[in-house]
């Protein structure tokens, strides 16, 4: 795990849907951990500091789980439109949560930083998310240091990045 601590913690889980046989499946694209491996990650995060965790739709609870466990309290979420609609057994799913935790006294970003709820972006590759996100966590919390856990490519300026698909 990258050292810490880090006062912005933005994390996408390689969540267990519990269908690694399907075609459709996580397994097919990277490895996946069980939900209390992700839960026992030892998060370096400040004692004062924000977390933004994607949550599988069908693990929500599981996801608030894991903030809890991470040491954040559920605060609000954002929802990605993918504006198209994908896989789902009871839904189609068209959008995903972003979760929004706070550890200690963290502070919500000041007014004019303050996003609206939805970001709308057409999806990419399985489970990729979209860039736009960071350009509103970057104004949310210009100043803190950030890391990205279970990162994908190269580490954006300004951010340390972890995950197996990382490069440098």
């Amino acid at each position: 795990f990258p050292e810490g601590p880090f006062e912005l913690v933005y994390a996408d889980p390689p969540w267990q849907l519990g269908n690694p046989d399907s075609p459709s499946a996580p397994e097919n694209h990277y490895p996946t951990m069980p939900l209390e491996e992700i839960a026992a990650l030892p998060v370096p995060a400040a004692d004062h500091a924000i977390l933004f965790l994607w949550a599988v739709n069908c693990l929500l609870p599981e996801a608030l789980q894991v903030m809890d466990a991470w040491g954040f309290t559920y605060r609000a979420n954002l929802v990605w439109d993918k504006v198209v609609p994908g896989q789902g057994s009871w839904v189609r799913n068209q959008h995903e949560l972003l979760l929004i935790g706070r550890k200690g006294q963290h502070p919500a970003p000041d007014k004019p930083n303050v996003p609206a709820s939805v970001l709308t972006h057409r999806k990419g590759p399985h489970s990729a998310k979209p860039r736009p996100v960071y350009e509103l966590l970057e104004p949310m919390y210009p100043h803190a240091s950030k890391v990205e856990l279970f990162a994908r490519g190269t580490a954006r300026p300004g951010w340390v990045a972890w995950g197996n698909q990382t490069s440098p």
